[in-house]
C-alpha cells in the first residue's frame, strides 16, 4: 500500500479590506426589508445584494457581492442592534471570480463587530476564519464599513 498517499500541506492565508457599502434607501438600494411583525422590530426580515469596494474612493472598483438574509434576532428595547447574518461573499473581481466565502455572524453593535467565515468554495475551499467590520461613513440613505478579512483556506488541487 506504500505509495498511494500523498500528504501535501497546502494551507494558505487571505488578509484583505474592502469597503461594505450598504444601500438602504433610494434608488440604488441593496438591502431590503421584505417582513415586518406587527408592534416589534424582533423578527424582521430582510435580503441583501451589498456590494464589497477595494476602497471608498470614487474610482473604487467592486471585488465582491454579498448576498443573503439577515433576521432582526434581539428583543426590542435592547440598546444595540441584534441583527444575524448569512451570506455568501461571492467574489467578482478576475484573482477570485466566482469564488466564494460562507459568512454568518451577529451584529452585536452598529459601529464594531466580527462575523465568522464558514466556508468558501472555488479558490476558497475549505475557508475559515472572520471578518471585522466597523462603520466608517454614514449617509441619509445608508453607510460604509471598513471589512478586514483574514481567513485561511485549503483549496483542491
Amino acid at each position: 500500500m506504500a505509495g498511494i498517499f500523498q500528504i501535501t500541506p497546502i494551507k494558505k492565508e487571505l488578509k484583505i479590506r474592502l469597503y461594505l457599502q450598504r444601500k438602504f434607501s433610494g434608488s440604488n438600494r441593496n438591502q431590503m426589508t421584505v417582513y415586518t411583525p406587527s408592534g416589534t422590530s424582533f423578527g424582521i426580515y430582510a435580503i441583501n445584494d451589498w456590494t464589497f469596494w477595494d476602497s471608498i474612493a470614487p474610482t473604487a472598483k467592486v471585488i465582491a457581492r454579498g448576498r443573503g438574509p439577515q433576521f432582526q434576532a434581539g428583543v426590542a428595547g435592547m440598546e444595540e442592534s441584534r441583527w444575524f447574518n448569512i451570506f455568501n461573499l461571492v467574489f467578482e473581481d478576475p484573482s477570485f471570480k466566482g469564488s466564494t466565502l460562507k459568512v454568518m455572524g451577529a451584529t452585536v453593535t452598529e459601529d464594531n463587530s466580527e462575523w465568522t467565515i464558514v466556508g468558501g468554495s472555488g479558490e476558497f475551499t475549505r475557508a475559515q476564519g472572520i471578518i471585522d467590520k466597523k462603520t466608517v461613513q454614514k449617509t441619509n440613505d445608508g453607510d460604509v464599513l471598513e471589512i478586514n478579512i483574514h481567513a485561511f483556506y485549503a483549496p483542491l488541487v
